[in-house]
């Protein structure tokens, strides 16, 4: 399970198995309660990417904690960048 800010977030997940990676979104509030979840099937070596996740959540004002689990225990990896307005932020990895 890998955790990111999304107030502002961009992220690719890559597929690291030659099989699909079933891999479940779930975004949370900063007080712990699920906001969303969206599952995603990732294909063998594939990669999935969006420019805004809280799209594809389907919430688009929205501030706390992602966890990105992969369901069928494939090994995938992780990249955000988490950013600000006035051009703040970083990138962040994730590989369990």
């Amino acid at each position: 399970m890998s955790w990111f800010s999304t107030s502002n977030a961009k992220g690719a997940k890559s597929n690291l198995d030659f099989a699909p990676a079933l891999v479940e979104f779930q975004l949370r509030g900063l007080d712990g309660q699920l906001k969303a979840i969206v599952q995603k099937e990732i294909p063998g070596r594939g990669m999935f990417s969006t420019p805004e996740i809280l799209k594809e959540l389907g919430t688009v004002d929205s501030y706390g904690p992602l966890a990105i689990v992969s369901i069928n225990e494939k090994p995938i990896l992780a990249v955000s960048r988490v950013f600000t307005s006035q051009g703040t932020g970083g990138y962040f990895e994730a590989l369990p």
